[in-house]
């Protein structure tokens, strides 16, 4: 099956944009875990005596 070229643009385009949303989404979950973590071992130090 062959596209014609807007179409095929049209299409990359919108991976495009997939990609770079699902970049950000990572990178943003990834700094949330990061985070969490941090925020665990503060408690875990503030915890022990």
């Amino acid at each position: 099956m062959k596209f014609d070229k807007f179409t095929q643009d049209l299409f990359a385009a919108k991976f495009e944009r997939m990609r770079a949303n699902l970049a950000a989404n990572l990178r943003c979950l990834a700094k949330n875990l990061a985070q969490s973590c941090a925020d665990r071992r503060q408690n875990q130090a503030g915890k022990t005596p």
